[in-house]
């Protein structure tokens, strides 16, 4: 009785192993192809209809080649669990990570210091923009602000390089754009003492810098531009900004405005250029455009585009500061400018004005 269940049991599993190979065999088979097939999605005869004349030609070797395929596509399905559950694992339960900084290792993102940009998985399938947080050069983030544009309405804020790649795309970047305007900062009771802070650290490092506006390719912007200029020449004489022209003609519109305006004399102090070549070299596609000449670093980047006042100069200019590290974000904290030159005086004011009292020092 015993034998009779342990050869019972051998022609089940015979079967079954016969059931497999036919289902293999109908995957090479093309026209027959069809991966749910076989014992594995259902198909199984009755063992009543086996026909015994098809198990005669099984022995031994034919078993052992069917174990063969059965061990490999064992190893296939294994693998393929194995990096299953590592790709749920990092999703959902993810493990700390050793990386290596500035030579040393450490678990990534478990510090300022072991810092490693982290990434969703779905800005992982999309190369424009992982490739811009993996190297944030500023050919990347060109390719992913033109990417942002195409597929939707809004911009994802961003730091310094993002406005850079904006105003070097110009043309190119398909979303309308239009230049900052200047703040108001007398509607904070301390918009003043920030803005003398910052005009401070902007003198500071006045030295490594010159500016040269181009202007000439759009005449109504520039002729509106005209007037505060003369009032930032004015207030800072200590300013090196060139003028540079597409052609004489622009030159000569632009000087003839010189006599309707008092203020209009200071502008005739600054370095005038007469240079087509240079609109090319620097790929300048509007007027006014002004460039920051880095004297220290020996380049020239484009940091503003349209009318230019006092504020304007000196908060594009702190912001390529921040960037080039010629200062840090923590230069502007409120300890910092309330400590700045002539803070005293504004408090003078203050008490004066604002509370009707004298500030005694």
């Amino acid at each position: 009785m015993h034998m009779r269940k342990n050869i019972g049991r051998l022609f089940t599993i015979i079967l079954l192993f016969v059931s497999f190979l036919n289902a293999n065999e109908k995957l090479v088979n093309k026209k027959k192809a069809n991966i749910e097939k076989g014992f594995r999605f259902g198909e199984f005869k009755d063992s009543n209809e086996t026909n015994d004349e098809s198990l005669k030609n099984i022995n031994s070797k034919d078993i052992g080649k069917i174990l063969l395929l059965q061990l490999k596509e064992d190893k296939k399905h294994t693998k393929l669990l194995t990096e299953i559950r590592d790709i749920l694992q990092s999703e959902y339960d993810p493990k700390a990570k050793m990386i290596t900084v500035n030579g040393k290792q450490c678990i990534e993102n478990s510090s300022a210091d072991c810092f490693k940009m982290p990434m969703i998985n779905e800005v992982k399938k999309i190369p424009a923009i992982a490739n811009a947080y993996k190297d944030p050069t500023l050919k990347n983030i060109k390719i992913r602000e033109l990417y942002y544009a195409k597929y939707t309405k809004e911009v994802l804020r961003d730091a310094y390089l993002k406005g850079q790649a904006i105003r070097e795309l110009g043309p190119k970047y398909p979303l309308a754009t239009r230049p900052l305007g200047t703040v108001d900062s007398g509607a904070g009771w301390d918009g003043p003492i920030i803005q003398k802070h910052r005009k401070n650290l902007f003198l500071k490092h006045l030295n490594n810098f010159e500016f040269n506006l181009f202007l000439g390719l759009n005449n109504g912007l520039d002729m509106y531009s005209l007037v505060p200029l003369a009032y930032l020449v004015r207030d800072n004489p200590n300013v090196k900004i060139n003028l540079i022209f597409n052609t004489r003609a622009s030159k000569d519109h632009w000087e003839k405005q010189y006599k309707n305006f008092f203020t209009a004399k200071y502008l005739i102090n600054l370095q005038v250029f007469i240079q087509p070549d240079a609109f090319k070299e620097f790929k300048i596609y509007t007027s006014p455009s002004l460039f920051i000449k880095d004297l220290k670093n020996t380049k020239d980047t484009l940091i503003h585009i349209g009318k230019l006042t006092e504020l304007d100069l000196i908060n594009k200019t702190i912001a390529y500061m921040l960037a080039n590290k010629f200062i840090k974000r923590n230069d502007l904290s409120a300890r910092e400018f309330w400590n700045t030159e002539g803070s005293d005086k504004y408090l003078e004011f203050y008490y004066k004005n604002k509370l009707g009292i004298d500030y005694e020092k």
